[in-house]
């Protein structure tokens, strides 16, 4: 259901826009954004060790991401936003953390275990 729901929200559109020829260096803006990716990715494997979660990280890079001294956001990029989606994406996980903390997930799970026959396979065993 989130696939179709994300294939009919957001459409895959192509652009041939740039060729190979044209294409240049990186940029600036590449660059910054280079180096936050890199920087993000080493944060993430090393929370074990310095215990910020990964949920954090994700955050505070999206903050400075959109700082107008990066400038990795254009000032009017703002304009360009659907509202209307972002609302609807925070439904589904508002609603998606309702079901996992209220126990309805899992009690979900055990009636659909129940009503589906599944036959129970040993790994460690024959084939």
């Amino acid at each position: 259901a989130i696939v179709a729901t994300i294939l009919y929200l957001l459409p895959a559109t192509t652009r041939n826009d740039v060729s190979e020829e044209t294409r240049s260096s990186l940029t600036r803006h590449e660059w910054v954004l280079s180096i936050v990716l890199v920087v993000t990715l080493v944060l993430w494997l090393t929370d074990v060790w310095h215990g910020i979660a990964p949920a954090w990280i994700g955050l505070g890079v999206a903050v400075f991401c959109l700082l107008p001294p990066v400038g990795l956001a254009p000032e009017d990029g703002f304009q360009q936003i659907q509202f209307s989606l972002l609302i609807y994406l925070a439904g589904i996980l508002g609603l998606g953390s309702i079901v996992a903390s209220s126990g309805l997930g899992s009690m979900l799970g055990k009636l659909l275990l129940s009503v589906i026959t599944l036959a129970r396979v040993s790994y460690l065993g024959e084939f």
